[in-house]
């Protein structure tokens, strides 16, 4: 990782590595953490799961595929709050399905990953790789 410059109180950051024969390479401003723009782990979890769904993410397919693969409850409301949250950050953008009878006539919000959604996934992707490359195996690492 390279220093590039120091200007204004704000340090960049060239971070390059090489993944699957394609070349990485972000730059990360650091202000505070509090400035940081990377997604956290549920919100990076949950655009895969909208992602991965392809058209048919709403609230219930989203729980049941982010509780199937991380083996741990979520509680809807923990969804259904990131994904707004995801929502007003222009991450997701949502629709609605038509009315059915067997939800009282109540339409279904539908989520879809936009092309900033897709930005700030590949972002967070890129500073990982960056983060895991080069460190040893955990399975050789004793405590």
């Amino acid at each position: 990782m390279e220093a590039n410059r120091l200007t204004g109180g704000i340090r960049s950051y060239f971070i390059s590595f090489e993944t699957n024969k394609k070349y990485c390479r972000i730059r990360v401003l650091i202000e505070t953490i509090s400035d940081m723009t990377l997604l956290s782990r549920a919100e990076e979890l949950l655009l895969l799961a909208v992602w991965k769904l392809n058209g048919q993410a709403y609230g219930a397919t989203i729980r049941e595929f982010i509780v199937e693969t991380t083996d741990e409850d979520w509680s809807i409301g923990v969804i259904y709050s990131t994904l707004d949250r995801l929502a007003r950050q222009g991450y997701v953008t949502t629709r609605l399905g038509a009315p059915t009878a067997e939800r009282g006539g109540r339409s279904k919000r539908y989520f879809d990953v936009s092309g900033e959604g897709a930005e700030a996934l590949n972002r967070i992707r890129c500073v990982q790789n960056a983060l895991w490359s080069d460190l040893p195996d955990l399975a050789l690492i004793t405590v």
